[in-house]
């Protein structure tokens, strides 16, 4: 019960006076719900550039996600499930300092050891409007953070075949000592030759700029995203990076982000602009065929020689 004025003689008991509440423990209101089985199943992920880390408890119904430059740690509860598939949403409490509330968290599942995550910029206290507009309005919500395990396992490339930049060359894509000599355009093998789980940039046929190794992927609409890491490292690069690949009208623009698989939230430099040359087992045929043809050559050419020598 509650008094009218700043004074408790008019309130005699706790069910009589100008107003009366009635109080529920919130920790009672959580349904102590648990995060999905497939983000769970690798209980530590970080993002392309190590900026985030999130930590999942052995019991499946914690979070606790740190930021490498940011504010106070984030604990978050698993409330309530909304909705349950490759693309999760559901509705956590969260702890941020002196700060509490319910936001709307959702978890999309790329690939075995890639996920994203989206959440709610603004905590509200009761948890029915958590995931309800206008709280999940694109404006309220966070850009998607692309996480992935600590060790990632390789995986095949996608789109395979030989490409051939149309726009010159990429600085990223060049080696750290370029040929002067060399003023190829950039050539990129995707999954080709002995190397199905790499993608090779090259500027000079004789000389390889860099290679990659494919670790995961996925689709939406006509992007493609691939994380992938270099295989040999100069003093400049990331551990990890997102390629993304859109095709438009046969042919295909590549970018490579080290920081997340997000364009509108990153400044875009150096695209390349990509024509498929031909499938890998085209260019395997025609070296092949080249091969078995030159000792033919050969014998023919020595042939001819003999012939002019005894006549």
């Amino acid at each position: 019960a509650q008094s009218g004025d700043a004074t408790c003689s008019s309130v005699t008991s706790p069910t009589e006076g100008s107003k009366t509440m009635f109080l529920t423990r919130v920790e009672s209101r959580h349904e102590r719900c648990q995060f999905p089985g497939w983000v769970v199943s690798h209980h530590h992920w970080h993002s392309l550039d190590n900026g985030h880390s999130y930590h999942f408890s052995h019991k499946n119904a914690t979070l606790r996600i740190t930021r490498e430059h940011g504010p106070t740690e984030m604990r978050l509860v698993c409330h309530h499930i909304v909705a349950n598939s490759t693309t999760v949403t559901l509705v956590a409490h969260a702890t941020a300092g002196c700060k509490n509330g319910f936001i709307c968290m959702v978890f999309h599942k790329r690939d075995s050891a890639v996920i994203q995550v989206q959440q709610s910029n603004k905590m509200v206290q009761d948890p029915l409007e958590a995931c309800i507009p206008p709280f999940t309005d694109p404006y309220l919500m966070s850009s998607p953070v692309t996480l992935i395990t600590v060790s990632l396992p390789e995986t095949r490339c996608p789109l395979a075949g030989q490409y051939i930049a149309s726009s010159g060359q990429a600085t990223w894509a060049l080696p750290s000592d370029p040929d002067p000599l060399c003023h190829s355009n950039t050539t990129v093998s995707i999954s080709c030759f002995a190397s199905p789980n790499a993608i090779t940039f090259q500027t000079c046929s004789s000389e390889s700029s860099a290679v990659y190794n494919c670790h995961g992927t996925w689709s939406d609409n006509r992007t493609t995203y691939v994380i992938a890491s270099p295989v040999s490292r100069k003093s400049t690069d990331a551990k990890r990076y997102c390629f993304i690949l859109n095709q438009r009208n046969g042919y295909m623009t590549l970018h490579r982000l080290s920081d997340s698989c997000n364009l509108s939230a990153n400044r875009i430099t150096s695209p390349l602009n990509l024509t498929l040359q031909g499938s890998c087992s085209e260019n395997s045929a025609s070296k092949d065929s080249s091969a078995l043809m030159l000792p033919s050559i050969l014998s023919l050419n020595m042939a001819l020689v003999l012939i002019n020598i005894f006549r």
